[in-house]
């Protein structure tokens, strides 16, 4: 596809001479410059006070000590703020420097006392969570197959620095997502992190270049690159589920910070949710939200998935579509028979609707919170297959009310009021949504990849009808009222209809 945006950085070389850009080419550069720096202007100046720590004292277990707690309440002969020297205490008289030696020793048996509780705190703590991880592992090893290999899962917070320690790691964390409550909230952040971290070093990332990158207020030699579309996104982007100024400016900076670093797929339309969710995870730390986000895209999703072509996420809707016919074969050939019957002179497959806003969000918009980081657990521990699998186990669970619907326009309408109810499912309906997650099939899902692969060398690229289809992503991740993006534009709009079957031709 061609990238209107594409223009020569500066000047266009002929036989070695340089002859100068048009005029309006280099207004749009202009302008997309200027609209960059207004950007970074917005994103970071505001942020300075944002930036401030607060008095607070962090110990080795992470564990928080207000500087509160070292305050003292006798009179002071030192005033807060003075600093001593040879030169003041010389100039002291005898009863003003017993005084002060007072003050101190009194002072420094306060700190004492009040480091002595913090270290007991942190030790009962690392006791606590001791206990805590040795009861897991036993919990685990109760649970698992009762193979060899089950006899050494031991569940720890942090991995081992090992290669093997981090394998041990990460199948007792796989083996605690299965268990009903799944990964405790308290140790995602730190799961999650890891992850991330594991990934960048195999790979070999150089995070320092790429923090000082990506975060920078300036403008970077290579931003001329950027999409001048994404640059407008940022600019107007948001998600509801924010709070404050300063939880928006800070997504603003994570999403602009991955659109430097991955310049191929730059912003995508979805990442805006997928961003904040994993900063609320990450308690906003913009750095270690930027980590996850890599690791997601670039590790845990095919390729392909978020680009311009959405060539995989294709791939993932016929796929879909696939599994429905072998797992939900009543549920499938009634919907095959709606679709067949529409009014419509087209009627894609009617799940793609759903399908397609489902995968590009991760669920973030379709259930619970809590439900929604247990299936995102999974995912970073499990793979891209717990997409398909989380897709099959919602339509297993709908599939008795869907199957009432008697026509394509009922089937959308139905599943417009489904969507509400599957945003208030207990826990116990979670719960029991997870476990057929994980029960439908072995890890990896039997014959998955080559499903993938065969479909992945079938798909017609969308050429004209791209344009089409991206827009019909775009207006369903901007509904805000309806999760699902099933509004009746996409009932009624034929050529919207026909817009979103393009991803399935065949060649």
């Amino acid at each position: 596809m061609v990238n209107e945006d594409f223009e020569p950085s500066s000047s266009t070389v002929v036989h070695g001479g340089q002859v100068p850009l048009p005029v309006q080419v280099q207004l749009k550069q202009n302008r997309r410059r200027e609209s960059l720096e207004e950007l970074l202007q917005q994103l970071y100046n505001p942020c300075v006070a944002i930036e401030r720590r607060g008095s607070t004292l962090v110990d080795e277990s992470g564990s928080t000590t207000d500087a509160s707690d070292f305050s003292f309440s006798l009179p002071r002969p030192i005033r807060p703020g003075t600093r001593l020297t040879e030169q003041s205490l010389n100039e002291q008289k005898k009863s003003e420097l017993i005084a002060i030696t007072v003050q101190l020793r009194h002072e420094i048996h306060l700190a004492s006392q009040s480091l002595i509780r913090a270290l007991k705190r942190r030790n009962q703590q690392m006791s606590k969570l001791h206990s805590l991880c040795n009861l897991l592992s036993a919990i685990l090893q109760a649970y698992s197959s009762k193979r060899s290999e089950d006899t050494k899962l031991k569940f720890t917070v942090e991995p081992m620095k090992s290669e093997s320690g981090f394998q041990q790691w990460l199948e007792a964390m796989r083996a605690v997502a299965r268990l009903p409550g799944g990964i405790p909230h308290d140790f995602r952040r730190k799961m999650w992190l890891n992850l991330a971290e594991n990934y960048l070093k195999t790979v070999g990332i150089d995070w320092n270049e790429v923090r000082l990158r990506t975060f920078s207020e300036k403008l970077n030699p290579d931003d001329n690159e950027l999409n001048m579309q994404i640059v407008k996104d940022l600019h107007r982007t948001g998600w509801t589920g924010l709070n404050t100024d300063r939880e928006r400016i800070l997504l603003k900076r994570v999403l602009l910070a991955y659109a430097r670093y991955n310049k191929t797929i730059g912003y995508c339309q979805g990442f805006n949710v997928i961003a904040a969710l994993i900063m609320e995870v990450m308690e906003n730390k913009e750095e270690h939200a930027l980590k996850v986000m890599i690791m997601l895209i670039e590790h845990v999703f095919p390729n392909d998935y978020f680009d311009q072509t959405l060539r995989a996420l294709s791939v993932d809707m016929i796929v879909l579509n696939d599994l429905l016919s072998v797992r939900l074969p009543k549920l499938y050939s009634h919907l095959e028979s709606l679709q067949k019957h529409s009014d419509s002179e087209y009627e894609p497959p009617l799940i793609n609707v759903f399908s397609m806003q489902w995968f590009l969000t991760i669920f973030a918009t379709v259930f619970p919170k809590h439900l929604v980081f247990r299936i995102w657990d999974s995912l970073m521990l499990e793979g891209s297959e717990i997409l398909l699998r989380v897709a099959l186990a919602t339509f297993a669970k709908i599939s008795r009310h869907t199957l009432n619907a008697t026509s394509a326009d009922g089937f959308y309408e139905l599943m417009s009021r489904l969507s509400r109810k599957l945003q208030t499912m207990g826990k116990t309906q979670c719960e029991n949504l997870i476990q057929l997650v994980y029960s439908m099939a072995d890890f990896p899902f039997p014959g998955l990849h080559e499903l993938r692969d065969r479909h992945l060398w079938n798909i017609q690229p969308f050429s004209s009808g791209f344009g089409m289809f991206r827009h019909q992503v775009i207006s369903i991740l901007k509904s805000e009222n309806d999760p699902l993006g099933c509004s009746a534009e996409i009932e009624d709009d034929f050529a919207s209809k026909k817009s979103l079957s393009l991803f399935g031709e065949l060649i």
